[in-house]
């Protein structure tokens, strides 16, 4: 460009900068282009990184609610047993107790009537 308007060659020095700036504009908006292409390749990237996570973080809380699960059934389980047997003691208690209520009474009733 420069060499032309030296030589007063204005035509050639205009297409000179005229190409200059088309090519600082491709330039530009190839730019443009491989940065937005990036953002979307780093956003994609990002996106499978967290579907991963959360696909993972699922799974955990799944596997951690059935052990729980599992966990309070166990408990429920040996805490039904538990009052069963406690159930069965106390009654057989009861049986008992009442029994030799009955014979007490019995045998006072018997006394009296001598």
């Amino acid at each position: 460009m420069y060499i032309h308007e030296k030589n007063t060659n204005y035509a050639e020095a205009e297409k000179s900068r005229l190409k200059i700036e088309q090519l600082k504009k491709d330039l530009e908006a190839r730019t443009i282009y491989e940065m937005e292409h990036r953002h979307q390749r780093e956003m994609s990237e990002l996106n499978k990184a967290n579907n991963e996570e959360l696909a993972e973080f699922n799974n955990l809380m799944n596997k951690r609610a059935s052990e729980i699960t599992q966990e309070g059934e166990k408990s429920e389980q040996e805490l039904l047993s538990k009052h069963k047997q406690e159930l069965e003691d106390t009654r057989k208690n009861l049986e008992n107790e009442l029994s030799r209520k009955t014979k007490e009474s019995s045998e006072l009733l018997n006394l009296r009537e001598m």
